[in-house]
């Protein structure tokens, strides 16, 4: 081969690490992390820790022994929900009825609380594939109760005393909770749905406002209130809508490329992070598949002010497995977003951090395999998110 010929090839090789894992090397400086942070993680499905990033400090809470799935912080940061599996129902080609125990883990305690056994459903995806959708549980502004959403519907937990069923539907898909106005808005399928914990009514807002019905004309995969509750994050499709609940007025403020999966607002109710992309797939005759036919998947993570015109792409994997194995999550203070992903050189899903603002991002923890991550509440994080 010629020089110019192998010029040509490493630039060519340079282009694709480039595009896809959103650069070669972190563009994001670890002195660039702020105090005051303090982030919830799980490493090896069943390892609990908490990282205080200054000085790489990590602090192992709690081995469970069991498949830890979506912990969550409690208001106060004093405690953790969150739902323990056993491997045969973690594993969807093991288990057709997959359950998992919600337990509240008190930061100091001995022994994790276990409130109730909960029942998930497997769904298929378009390759036929099998996964269990386990959900987030929600905490109450007091911290005293939790929300729970299972195949059956949903649900309000009391710690210790009781857990009382609050919708049974086993069609809903997607939901959030508006707390100090006692809402719940869900999806099914395309469809989106209020209920009043006061009045038990449940209406189709789209009934309510019929010319919503031309942005949600494809699956809802994430609802999300805005911190004040004025606003509904909505992503159909490859649309991010904007509802105003007051009037019901919405807008599209974001067009993805591909499905949209997730949503999250930062604290302040000015931006929205957004994380789209598809799944690996398998076809032996497509033009772009690798050994075995398998199609790379991809995500990408985008910035999105209210407004619709603040936007910034924040990272990019074109050669990722499952988007479904992500999540997005800001920071207490709105300024950093974690992630999973992985590298062409490494698989195993790592913690990634970048800042809000499109400065850059860098790998945060990545010796092992990580499954979940949630970020402390402001008022009680305690230590400092320096990465040294």
């Amino acid at each position: 081969m010629n020089s110019k010929n192998s010029n040509c090839l490493m630039l060519i090789l340079l282009a694709f690490f480039l595009s896809s894992c959103g650069g070669i090397k972190p563009t994001l400086s670890p002195v660039a992390l702020e105090s005051g942070q303090e982030l919830l993680f799980v490493e090896g499905k069943s390892h609990l820790y908490k990282m205080n990033s200054s000085g790489g400090e990590v602090e192992e809470i709690m081995d469970l022994g069991r498949a830890i799935q979506n912990p969550v912080w409690s208001p106060d940061g004093q405690s953790i929900a969150m739902f323990l599996m056993d491997d045969k129902d973690f594993d969807p080609f093991k288990a057709e009825n997959p359950t998992a125990d919600l337990v509240l883990l008190r930061l100091g305690g001995i022994e994790p609380q276990y409130l109730g056994e909960f029942e998930f459903a497997h769904k298929i995806d378009r390759n036929g594939w099998k996964y269990a959708r386990i959900t987030r549980p929600v905490w109450h502004p007091d911290g005293k109760k939790l929300f729970v959403h299972d195949k059956k519907g949903l649900y309000l937990v009391v710690p210790g005393k009781k857990i009382i069923p609050l919708i049974r539907n086993p069609k809903i898909y997607k939901l959030d909770i508006a707390l100090s106005k006692a809402h719940v808005v869900f999806s099914i399928k395309n469809e989106l749905y209020v209920y009043n914990f006061r009045s038990r009514n449940t209406i189709d807002i789209a009934g309510l406002r019929p010319a919503l019905r031309q942005f949600l004309k494809k699956k809802i995969e994430a609802v999300r209130f805005s911190p004040d509750e004025n606003f509904l994050a909505i992503a159909s499709g490859k649309n991010l809508l904007l509802l105003d609940v007051r009037t019901l007025h919405g807008r599209v403020i974001y067009r993805a490329h591909e499905t949209i999966y997730d949503v999250q607002w930062n604290p302040s109710g000015m931006q929205l992070a957004v994380l789209a992309g598809k799944y690996a797939s398998y076809s032996a005759m497509r033009i772009g598949a690798g050994a075995g036919g398998k199609i790379p998947g991809n995500f990408t993570i985008t910035c999105v002010g209210t407004d619709g015109k603040k936007q910034h792409s924040i990272y990019q994997n074109k050669s990722f497995s499952d988007v479904r194995e992500t999540s997005i999550a800001y920071s207490s203070d709105g300024k950093w977003l974690t992630f999973l992903t992985t590298t062409p050189n490494d698989k195993r899903p790592a913690i990634f951090i970048a800042s809000a603002g499109g400065q850059g991002w860098m790998r945060l923890r990545g010796e092992a395999k990580y499954y979940a991550h949630n970020w402390r509440p402001q008022a009680t994080a305690q230590s400092e998110l320096i990465a040294k």
